[in-house]
């Protein structure tokens, strides 16, 4: 209920009401009592507000209340007119005589009173929302300054992925070296190697160079995806640029 007594509702109401001309002779009676129609203006939202408290109204049904709230203010008055009829004691002038509507009513009132309904309706029309501006320099710097540790974080995880997949360096131990003393004699034999075993060294050493192919072709795979990654995050960079001149022009 809280659109339906938004200063924005209410005074939608009021103008409305206001332009009745039901609703503003009788009110000419108290002309010296002017804010004897804003407390009964305040009594009747207040009447409405509690039939209703507690619902979420969508715009459509506050359209529908805002009808149903026009329409008993003005049969609200046809009633008080009908009392004060009913009142001898009371001196009104000539003019401020007023037939008692409560038993003919004028056609002419009768429409002037679906006018300021539809009225109602026309007004609510336009009575929209503006939505918040959305502040696009706040957004912008959260990205930007953190930006070149994202960077560093990425690289850096590319590189230890690439350490794990790089070969070893070959490593000798001191027991395997080759230790030769000069003042020893040497006898280099010389074993000519069977067929079988020329093959199985030629198996090993493909096994040995295709091992080296693969992990030469993953760091080469990994190298690529570095050059890319790096020039989309200049492209991302030069978009943000882009965006933080527009915006603070």
């Amino acid at each position: 209920m809280s659109a339906y007594v938004s200063v924005d509702n209410q005074n939608l109401l009021w103008n409305v009401i206001s332009k009745n001309e039901i609703v503003n002779n009788y009110f000419s009676i108290y002309s010296n009592y002017p804010y004897l129609k804003n407390e009964w203006f305040k009594s009747i939202i207040q009447i409405f507000y509690e039939d209703n408290q507690g619902k979420q109204l969508d715009s459509s049904q506050l359209l529908l209340l805002n009808k149903r709230t026009i329409s008993y203010m003005i049969k609200n008055i046809k009633d008080k007119y009908s009392t004060i009829n009913k009142k001898p004691n009371i001196q009104l002038s000539e003019k401020d005589l007023l037939k008692p509507y409560s038993i003919t009513e004028n056609k002419v009132d009768k429409i002037g009173d679906q006018f300021q309904i539809k009225q109602v309706e026309y007004q609510s029309l336009f009575d929209k929302k503006v939505p918040d501006t959305i502040d696009f320099a706040e957004k912008q710097d959260i990205p930007l300054s953190n930006m070149d540790d994202l960077i560093k974080q990425h690289l850096k995880e590319r590189e230890d992925e690439l350490r794990k997949y790089a070969p070893l360096p070959p490593t000798q131990s001191e027991s395997n070296k080759l230790k030769i003393d000069s003042n020893s004699n040497i006898n280099i034999l010389i074993e000519e190697l069977t067929e079988q075993e020329s093959d199985d060294n030629e198996k090993i050493k493909k096994s040995v160079s295709w091992s080296d192919n693969t992990n030469a072709e993953k760091i080469s795979n990994q190298q690529i995806e570095i050059d890319l990654l790096k020039l989309q995050i200049r492209e991302l960079f030069d978009k943000l640029s882009i965006l933080e001149n527009k915006y603070n022009m």
